[in-house]
């Protein structure tokens, strides 16, 4: 390292235009914890590891608008601190390459302003890749999500980019931990601890599960907001300083006002019961907070909805039935462990995939018949 420190903010899992979450809420809220001439001015560099997007935004749509500007915003808000910005491409179901914007972006800015009223601070990252810092003569790796093959096939890619017995400085991931989820469906697609740490000197951030954790010299940020039911952790980012000789320090940074989701079990309760807990509740709640009831399949709560929509008609009401108390460790842990698995189409499988999807629509069975038949076709000519 040639200077005595550096300070860094890394933040992922941002989904901006989330079908739950306001994305004006949203920006307003990075705005206020991280992107301001306050914050970005006390750090180096800030790294937005993946998942900047939810979903595909259509051009018509207002939010797209929303976030061009906000995105001119903070990169001149970088080049004006001092602070660099890497982007580091996601979840290719999330970001769809559509963080390219934040390139398009500051191509305009570069373009239209003389070069004393504006230099770049960005570097995008969509490939597997090691970039130097000369200013602090420091190496990141870059590890993006949904690359070809295993999490095997990747180390494997990884450890020729690091010459044998060197380690790069800091590691910024978009992908999971074997630490974080014990699921063996997803064990292909995990990332193995003990190899990273012996590459990585400092620290590795990892997005993409939006549970905050820490395994070692791993951090895993979690999301910035709450976006779904079983996230009521705390949502944040986190900051980071590393010394020349070798030091660290880490700091989780709360975002105070994420989004509230709230889940009540109501089976030991009462009808009049719930209603009075929830009219306790919902004073401390702002509007449009996500209220999750959770009771045994016959509590009478099933039968009565439209009590709780029409009484707060300013939240917003999901209703999950168990069949046993004991089912309520589970649920929890079910919900936190949804993740991103994808799916992998080739000749010797299609069949059977579109077969599943085809069971799920409602077509009559002449209807899928036909289908899979015009499909056989499709394949037969690509056999040929």
């Amino acid at each position: 390292m040639k200077k005595d420190q550096i300070k860094l903010a890394v933040i992922s899992d941002i989904h901006l235009a989330h079908p739950r979450v306001p994305t004006k809420d949203i920006l307003e809220r990075l705005s206020k914890k991280l992107f301001n001439d306050r914050v970005l001015a006390s750090l180096d560099m800030v790294v937005i590891a993946g998942d900047f997007f939810d979903g595909l935004v259509d051009a018509s749509d207002d939010t797209l608008s929303l976030i061009k500007l906000w995105i001119a915003k903070i990169l001149v808000k970088c080049f004006q601190t001092n602070t660099k910005i890497y982007v580091l491409h996601g979840t290719r179901s999330h970001d769809r390459h559509q963080t390219r914007l934040f390139c398009t972006v500051d191509e305009i800015l570069t373009s239209h302003c003389a070069s004393s009223e504006y230099v770049t601070k960005l570097t995008y990252v969509e490939d597997l890749c090691v970039l130097e810092d000369t200013e602090f003569g420091l190496k990141y790796l870059f590890v993006p999500d949904d690359l070809p093959g295993t999490a095997e096939d990747t180390l494997r890619k990884v450890k020729q980019l690091i010459p044998e017995g060197e380690k790069v400085d800091f590691a910024f991931m978009h992908g999971m931990f074997r630490f974080q989820l014990d699921i063996e469906e997803v064990r292909p697609l995990q990332h193995d601890e003990q190899e990273y740490l012996e590459l990585v000197k400092y620290l590795i951030f990892i997005g993409h599960i939006h549970t905050s954790s820490q395994y070692s010299r791993i951090i895993a940020q979690g999301s910035f907001d709450r976006l779904a039911q079983g996230e009521e952790e705390d949502k944040g980012y986190v900051k980071a300083q590393a010394n020349k000789d070798g030091s660290f320090t880490t700091e989780f940074v709360v975002n105070e006002n994420a989004h509230t989701f709230v889940t009540i079990d109501c089976d030991d309760l009462e009808l009049s019961d719930t209603l009075i807990k929830i009219a306790d509740l919902v004073k401390d709640l702002r509007t449009g907070s996500y209220i999750r009831l959770r009771a045994d399949k016959s509590h009478p709560l099933f039968s009565n909805r439209r009590v709780f929509s029409e009484k707060w008609p300013d939240y917003f009401w999901d209703y999950i039935a168990q069949k046993e108390k004991s089912d309520k460790s589970n649920l929890m842990v079910v919900e936190k462990q949804k993740i991103y698995v994808p799916l992998v189409l080739n000749q010797s499988n299609l069949k059977e995939k579109t077969t599943d999807r085809l069971g799920l629509l409602k077509l009559t069975q002449f209807e899928i018949n036909h289908a899979l038949h015009e499909l056989d076709q499709i394949l037969q000519g690509i056999s040929l």
